[in-house]
């Protein structure tokens, strides 16, 4: 069952939830059972200020593209689209100053699990989902993050297991867990109900953990394609366990198949119109998995 990753070309490339949808609506369209999945995400209650009421509201921690995805039709459960989420928090800066070390603000802002304030993990419990929390209790403790105690409370009441860290190395090696886990989890949730399954990777992430058949990083309204057996290759020489590389470091390694440009759906369009102003892209997947499907 071939497997696709959509992921940026660069850590601020923008339009792999575009794609992920045009892409899925046009193979839907065709006949072809299709699943995707944003496994992991993170999100920062300052920049997705719009999705806090939400989350307060529910007490359910959830990416913007998941709402993104129901709004285009995709009736998707929550715990199979988005297994992973870790919201962080901004820094307390007026702590750097104030202890004198001002310089360690970009260490700190460049460490997600410093960074992190919390992570919601779902997991499959006889065949219950359960969800996990991991809080990052040395940040807090120490007020290195600014943090809304109200969204805490919500996140934690709502879960069945808590866990409350006080060492950033330990949180450190729980994130990287449940990193692994959560991509393997969301591809083995599509397998089961889908032919071909399509995940949307986080910032340029290419998970080290997950074979893909094609690789397809986007960049201002481009699509550049890789021969997904390539990165595996070239993952196999850059990675030094990493739970993830970045699409930059391969470039060197990989060349691609071609870039094609693509347009995302406009304010108002449906999916469908966007599907038809984007023959070369959905043409390029369709007959990428027709000549996989002919050589196997």
């Amino acid at each position: 069952m071939p497997s696709i990753l959509v992921t940026g070309l660069l850590p601020l490339s923008r339009g792999k939830t575009s794609l992920v949808l045009l892409l899925a609506r046009a193979l839907s369209e065709l006949g072809v059972p299709v699943a995707f999945s944003k496994p992991v995400a993170i999100g920062d209650y300052t920049n997705d200020y719009e999705l806090l009421p939400g989350w307060l509201e529910s007490g359910t921690l959830y990416p913007r593209e998941w709402l993104v995805a129901r709004e285009a039709g995709f009736k998707l459960r929550l715990e199979e689209f988005n297994p992973l989420f870790i919201l962080v928090a901004p820094l307390n800066l007026s702590l750097f100053f104030r202890e004198g070390v001002p310089s360690a603000i970009i260490a700190y802002e460049e460490d997600l699990a410093r960074r992190t304030l919390l992570a919601r993990f779902y997991t499959a419990s006889s065949g219950e989902r359960a969800t996990q929390v991991l809080v990052n209790k040395w940040a807090q403790t120490r007020g290195v993050l600014l943090v809304d105690k109200r969204l805490m409370e919500k996140a934690v009441s709502s879960s069945e297991r808590v866990l409350e860290v006080d060492r950033p190395e330990a949180l450190r090696g729980l994130l990287v867990d449940a990193l692994t886990r959560a991509a393997e989890l969301a591809l083995e949730n599509l397998k089961r109900r889908s032919v071909v399954q399509v995940l949307e990777g986080v910032s340029d992430w290419v998970f080290t953990n997950v074979r893909y058949d094609l690789v397809v990083a986007v960049h201002q309204s481009q699509a550049v394609f890789f021969d997904g057996s390539k990165i595996t290759r070239a993952l196999e020489v850059t990675v030094r366990g990493a739970v993830y590389e970045r699409v930059r470091t391969l470039l060197g390694l990989v060349s691609p198949l071609e870039v094609l440009r693509f347009t995302p759906a406009l304010p108002g369009e449906s999916l469908e119109d966007a599907v038809k102003r984007n023959p070369n892209v959905v043409h390029r997947v369709v007959d990428y998995l027709l000549r996989e499907k002919a050589e196997k």
